[in-house]
């Protein structure tokens, strides 16, 4: 196998030396090396061989061979011999080729690599080769140091050594073992030129790698970034910076590079290194000794070059976390003239290896992200532009996060960045902003265009389109002045607007709808392109006057498919915005448009009508006014309630309530209901009086529309309006002494419309949405009167099932007492007795009859006057009732009055109440009133007895029933008070100036008094004492005489008061006189 490979070389050698064919030679070649290699990798030896010269064959009749055959005979060692033997044979081969084939100056970049024909058939052998050789897994032998030299020495020749390593760790499908290989041997091979020359120094200038070694320093992988890192020590060996040298000043392109020997200096990337710029020889040493210094740092961290090159680059130094020479690092500071130079270098290499070499392109702008510099905005939009030419005649777009799409991004994002912003919208530098508004623009396509209709030019603007969204989802945007954010703002509207597509698939995440939310807008120009849009809403006055309702249909569907859609689709982005969602600047222009809506447009007209282009979609969409109102009105009051939760005030003069009253009652849709109502709650925390102007017309839609809705948000919304609207009706000014009739008048209609719409309320909200509306409004004031109104609605119930036959049956089954007292369980047990007080106390307020039989009540002669003042006082609906109304509603409110004494929640809620003199004094307030009533009631009925007006048997028996419930209350309350607490209240009504009202206090005293069990509490007990306490106050009224002034009824009045006060002094004598006889002998000498 040995013979044969030496034949076989010899046989290539023979064949190139024939003239052969150049493929055939290449062919031939390929299978010698590969079983050359084949034999190598098999062959163990020992790790110190020497090959020696003998293995240095460069043609078949080199007598090296004979040597090499002979001594394979007397050598036992056959490992070594075989690789000895195919050192030499892969050395007269790879020595042969050249003979057969000549390669072009630059074949390693450039047009040359995409060439099919012989000679790059022999180019991807000696490449193949060469990673064959270097890809070894474990450390490279002396053989293979062999191999490596005698391809790089023999067959690489004209200087293309350094670009044939360049091409290999710039090729993104090799391994960091690969690439770091090949930048290792660059660093070896540039040290073995600096030595093997007879010349000192070394004269060739390898500025045109450096950038490809800069670009290997970001590598992920740090051997990679350590071969990096020594290749740029070797080359600061080759120029040591010399501190004394004067810098040259003008020296133009090529003669810097003739008289510093530049490596390919017009050839390393093909025909455009003609872009190339070039260093002078000191900076590039200082540059080059600068980067060295950083070498730890780079070699540990794959963005710490990122860093390092932003601090010479910016500030001409390295950062200070790098202990050096403090003298070597102030010599080498570079000023920005050199500064600059370098950026430009490094720029111009970006440019030359643009179609080249793309995976130097991507890491040196990644590299060159922290620099600030001028120089980007010179060069690198040409490259954009460029790119952008290809994207429109290429046939399929790119990929994300392939080669091409990321060297795009990366060109946006150098050219595109915060460091860039200042030179971008001032001077020159504005045209490449408005490059960038176009890029952002995109394409303005027609309504309804398919992808499927897209050019291929029409591809490639929303593909830069895109990747422009990109940019401007980053810091970028946030680093843009007011001038540029104004028209971006309104470039940005003008995509939403006219519903440019700016989704390709594949491309980026980044939708319009989360730009809109990422950069910051200009409210000014939002407002402006609000109030465009509005104005070509409105209606022309002059010809809306003299249009006929078909054409104003007509009009409304032009509207429609032109104005429409551009206003949905800009709200639904403004939307998104956190800076103009919650400015306030959008109020006015806002209400403009609402106004144009409930005004000139119906928001049913053209419901389903108009159509909206979606930016999102290809396809076109309904959308109806409704829906653009909605839009409206949510903006709205995310404005205003942001204002209210930041304690800033809106101009009242903005806030239109007129308009947003009218879109409540031009809207059938309950979405819009509901935030319209959210809109007026929102607005009436900070501006309550210009919504009370309105509060009848909001609750009377509410009670029509929103509270029959049997869903979460709907109860929200009545919830919240409930809690804005409500408490500025109710709110009273500081020392306001309001009266009952303004307050009745004020509130009684709202609660109206909420008692009226009970039964259309779904039964499991009822009790949520009347305990939120007296909870807002205030219990203690409001309770009773809702209380009132629950009660008076239940009469006609009753009326309808229980005399009223022609009326039918009614289709209610609520229990209104019922809910009325679940209601009042719900408050706390001192305000349901304050309730039960207003209730009573109401009762007492209400006249006799509401009018004379047979008479209207609205107008009744002689009792007319009495029920309007009355009724004005009063939350029920006096003035149209009838007497038999008036007498049921006596006979609810009380028997509800006493079901509530009566019920357990009330009594184990005023057992827990903590403080007792509290609950004593409303108790003993009570039975006040309750007294007070029952007198008003006992004297209505003797007049209405009197006059002739008890009708029929019924009414007497409901005069008669109602007193007897009165009476009922009482004893509930009296039961309910302690023993102390009665007689304090008793002993403190006692003096009271009605008489009617002593002497139902003393007949009530009477009936305590024979009620009690001297035998239970025994003589001794402090009980006694404490009730004989009202005795003496009884007794001195026994002791009056009448005054001379009274009339006839007041004395048969003040004698029945007599009376009484003896009858209770009878009663106690006979309970208490043997126990406390003291007492009672003081009385009989007052009484005698």
């Amino acid at each position: 196998r040995i013979v044969a490979l030496s034949i076989g070389a010899q046989a290539v050698s023979l064949l190139v030396e024939s003239k052969g064919a150049a493929d055939c030679c290449v062919d031939a070649a390929s299978a010698v090396i590969s079983a050359a290699l084949n034999i190598l990798a098999t062959c163990s030896f020992a790790s110190g061989s020497s090959f020696g010269e003998s293995t240095s064959i460069d043609s078949a009749s080199n007598p090296r061979w004979v040597e090499l055959l002979a001594e394979l005979s007397r050598i036992r060692d056959l490992d070594y011999m075989a690789a000895k033997i195919a050192v030499g044979a892969f050395s007269s081969v790879i020595g042969s080729l050249p003979l057969a084939l000549t390669l072009e100056a630059n074949m390693w970049f450039g047009s040359a690599v995409a060439a099919k024909d012989s000679r790059s058939r022999y180019r991807e052998l000696l490449r193949s080769t060469f990673m064959s050789i270097i890809s070894r897994t474990s450390e490279l032998r002396s053989v293979e140091g062999i191999l490596i030299g005698r391809m790089l020495g023999v067959c690489v020749t004209n200087n293309e050594w350094a670009a044939f390593l360049a091409s290999i760790w710039l090729s993104s499908d090799m391994s960091p073992l690969v690439r770091s290989r090949c930048l290792l041997a660059f660093k070896a091979l540039v040290q073995h030129k600096s030595t093997a020359e007879n010349e000192a120094p070394a004269t060739v200038d390898y500025q045109t790698v450096l950038p490809s070694i800069i670009a290997m320093m970001s590598d992920a992988d740090s051997r990679v970034r350590s071969a990096a890192v020594a290749c740029v020590k070797s080359l600061r060996s080759l120029h040591p910076v010399s501190f004394d040298m004067k810098r040259k000043q003008h020296v133009s392109k090529r003669n810097t590079a003739l008289q510093q020997d530049i490596y390919k200096y017009d050839e390393f990337y093909g025909p455009t290194s003609d872009k190339l710029q070039y260093l002078p020889l000191d900076t590039e040493s200082r540059f080059v000794h600068l980067l060295s210094m950083c070498a730890d740092e780079i070699s540990s961290d794959s963005l710490a070059i990122q860093a390092e090159l932003g601090f010479v680059l910016n500030k001409g130094t390295i950062s200070s976390k790098i202990g050096t020479d403090s003298k070597d690092v102030t010599h080498l500071k570079l000023n920005s003239q050199v500064r600059g130079s370098i950026v430009a270098y490094l720029i111009s290499h970006i440019s030359a290896a643009d179609g080249v070499v793309p995976a130097l392109q991507i890491r040196l702008l990644g590299v060159l992200e922290s620099v600030v510099s001028t120089c980007f905005l010179e060069q690198l939009p040409q490259l954009i532009s460029g790119h952008i030419h290809q994207l429109e005649s290429a046939s399929v777009l790119p990929q994300r996060d392939d080669v091409e799409d990321t060297l795009v991004r990366e060109l946006f994002a150098l050219c595109y960045s915060p460091s860039t912003v200042e030179q971008l919208v001032a001077g020159k530098g504005s045209k490449h902003w408005n490059e960038f508004l176009e890029f952002t623009a995109g394409v303005v396509l027609k309504l309804g265009n398919q992808t499927s209709d897209w050019t291929r030019k029409e591809f490639a603007q929303a593909y830069i389109q895109q990747v422009a969204f990109d940019r401007l989802a980053s810091k970028f945007a946030s680093a843009l002045g007011a001038q540029a954010v104004s028209s971006l703002t309104a470039c940005l509207f003008g995509v939403a607007s006219r519903g440019s597509s700016y989704f390709v698939p594949e491309v980026s995440n980044v939708s319009l709808r989360q730009l809109f939310s990422a950069v910051p807008l200009d409210p000014n120009v939002a407002a402006d392109e609000i109030n465009a849009i509005a104005e070509k809403l409105a209606v022309d006055d002059s010809d809306s006057a003299r249009s006929s309702k078909r054409h104003r249909g007509t009009r409304t569907a032009d509207i429609s498919s032109l104005v429409l859609p551009e206003l949905a689709t800009l709200l639904e982005y403004v939307q998104c915005s956190p800076q103009l969602s919650t400015e306030p600047l959008l109020v006015p222009s806002l209400f403009a448009l609402l106004s144009v809506f409930v005004t000139d447009l119906s928001p049913s007209s053209s419901a389903g009508a108009s159509h909206l282009f979606s930016a999102d979609m290809a396809a076109p969409k309904q959308v109806s006014l409704e829906y653009i109102m909605q839009l409206v009105l949510t903006m709205l009051t995310r404005v205003v309630d942001e204002a209210n939760t930041a304690g800033t005030s809106i101009s009242e003069s903005v806030i239109r309530v007129d308009v947003i009253i009218q879109a409540i009652r031009t809207s059938t849709s309950p979405q819009t209901h509901n935030q319209t109502l959210l809109l007026l709650a929102a607005v009436a925390t900070q501006h309550p009086e210009i919504v009370l102007h309105h509060v009848m017309a909001i609750f009377t839609f509410m009670g029509a529309n929103v509270m029959r809705q049997d869903d979460e948000y709907s109860f929200h919304v009545i919830q919240q309006t409930l809690e804005k609207v409500i408490p500025p009706l109710v709110r009273s000014e500081p020392g306001d002494h309001e009266t009952a009739a303004a307050r009745v008048a004020r509130a009684g209609p709202v609660l109206r419309v909420f008692v009226d719409t009970l039964s259309h309320i779904p039964r499991h909200r009822r009790m949520a949405l009347f305990t939120t509306l007296v909870r807002t409004m205030g219990a203690d004031a409001y309770a009773p009167a809702v209380l009132s109104l629950l009660l008076e609605r239940n009469v006609a119930r009753i009326l309808k099932s229980t005399g009223n036959k022609a009326e039918g049956p009614t289709k209610e089954t609520e229990d209104t007492v019922a809910f009325a007292l679940s209601l009042t369980h719900s408050l706390s047990a001192l305000q349901q007795i304050g309730s039960v007080e207003m209730l009573v106390q109401y009762l007492h307020n209400l006249p006799a009859e509401c009018a004379a039989p047979g008479e209207d009540a609205t107008k009744a002669g002689n009792n007319a006057a009495v029920i309007e003042a009355a009724a004005s006082e009063l939350y029920i609906d006096l003035a149209h009732m009838n007497n038999k109304q008036l007498r049921t509603y006596r006979l609810v409110a009380l028997d509800f009055v006493h079901r509530l004494l009566t019920s357990h929640q009330f009594i184990d809620k005023l057992s827990s109440v903590q403080d007792a003199l509290e609950t004593n004094a409303r108790l003993s307030s009570s039975a006040e009133m309750l007294l007070k009533a029952i007198t008003t009631l006992s004297s209505q009925y003797d007049q209405v007895s009197a006059l002739g007006h008890l009708e029929t048997p019924v009414a007497e028996r409901a005069w008669k029933q109602a007193i007897q419930i009165a009476y009922n209350a009482l004893d509930d309350v009296n039961n309910i008070m302690g023993q102390s607490t009665f007689v304090k209240t008793v002993t403190q009504l006692l003096g009271h100036r009605d008489l009617k009202v002593r002497r139902k206090v003393m007949a009530l005293a009477n009936r305590k008094l024979r009620e009690f069990d001297i035998k239970r509490t025994g003589k001794d007990s402090p009980i006694i004492d404490s009730v004989l306490e009202m005795i003496m106050p009884i007794a001195s009224i026994a002791e009056q005489k009448a005054d001379s002034d009274l009339g006839s009824d007041d004395t048969r009045e003040f004698l029945a008061c007599k009376q009484a006060a003896l009858l209770c002094i009878a009663t106690a004598s006979k309970k208490f006189a043997a126990a406390r006889p003291n007492i009672f002998v003081s009385i009989v000498k007052m009484v005698s």
